[in-house]
């Protein structure tokens, strides 16, 4: 992960997603964040962007189990 290599302390996310991607983000994210140690935070816009819906459920987790 570029941010550990930079030793950055935090993970910062500011994304547009629909369910679909939050979905496979609320997977990912949990494993990043165990693996490296270092809490991340997705901030998931709400309502129309582009072609499609987000749908907002911005998260945090860290490195214990979510």
């Amino acid at each position: 992960m570029k941010a550990k290599e930079n030793n950055a302390d935090l993970y910062i996310a500011s994304v547009s997603k629909s369910n679909r991607g939050t979905d496979k983000a609320c997977k990912y994210f949990p494993l990043i964040a165990k693996e490296f140690a270092t809490p991340i935070l997705m901030c998931n816009a709400m309502g129309y962007s582009d072609n499609f819906v987000a749908n907002g459920l911005s998260s945090v987790w860290n490195k214990r189990e979510n």
